[in-house]
């Protein structure tokens, strides 16, 4: 927590020694963020994943969180967007679920662990690809969701993000959201392991790739999932 604060993306004066301190830095919802992310870390050792490239995994995966975050965020100003992604996402904001932003980040943060799953279960599967966004790796985080006590809330968002205009209506919001935060993902940080996937909100995202409200958000995006990476993972 402490070297969170005093990373150069939330630094706003001199270190901080106490984690007091640095909760009072970070925020109520900044710090419970850090706290969920480092307890999800802790479920899957580095040391029983030895096949597969958990840096890689969590940087990613901390991208569509803090993205999705964003994009949360910016759908709730009243003002219009310059950024196309977030017009395209209001013209299906037609039910508002009441998520709150630490609760989408949360959910961009789980999306995948089906994925980590599947190899932890079937060893043979060594070679799958981490971050496919499948029907089987998201049935796969439905089931962990499930077992880890989430209720539908999240569960319907992750087994729906591979066909949002098919989730049930108070989790269409929250499933295009993270639809989008992937597309992203995809965009900002290209990677063999994480095909694109199969939905309208991609070719957005492609089209929005030069504008430049679009981009300052994904750099901002990428600094902070960085600042996570290198503090909470290493």
């Amino acid at each position: 927590m402490i070297k969170c604060a005093n990373s150069a993306f939330y630094k706003t004066g001199s270190d901080v020694t106490t984690v007091v301190d640095a909760i009072r830095r970070l925020g109520q919802d900044k710090t419970l963020e850090i706290v969920t992310s480092a307890k999800l870390i802790d479920i899957f050792p580095e040391s029983e994943l030895k096949t597969v490239d958990m840096h890689d995994y969590w940087a990613q995966s901390f991208f569509i969180a803090v993205a999705a975050r964003r994009l949360y965020l910016s759908l709730q100003l009243k003002k219009a967007s310059g950024n196309p992604v977030v017009n395209w996402l209001k013209s299906y904001m037609l039910f508002k679920s009441g998520w709150t932003a630490t609760e989408i980040y949360t959910l961009g943060l789980l999306c995948n662990i089906g994925s980590i799953m599947q190899i932890l279960l079937i060893p043979q599967s060594v070679e799958a690809d981490p971050f496919a966004l499948n029907q089987k790796t998201l049935k796969l985080t439905h089931a962990c969701l499930y077992f880890w006590g989430f209720g539908d809330k999240y569960k319907d968002p992750c087994l729906n993000l591979s066909t949002p205009t098919l989730a049930p209506l108070g989790a269409r919001e929250p499933t295009f959201i993270l639809a989008a935060a992937v597309s992203l993902r995809m965009e900002a940080m290209p990677s063999k392991l994480m095909p694109a996937p199969s939905m309208p909100i991609h070719s957005a995202v492609i089209d929005a790739a030069d504008n430049p409200e679009n981009k300052e958000m994904v750099k901002m995006a990428l600094a902070e999932s960085g600042a996570l990476t290198s503090y909470l993972f290493n």
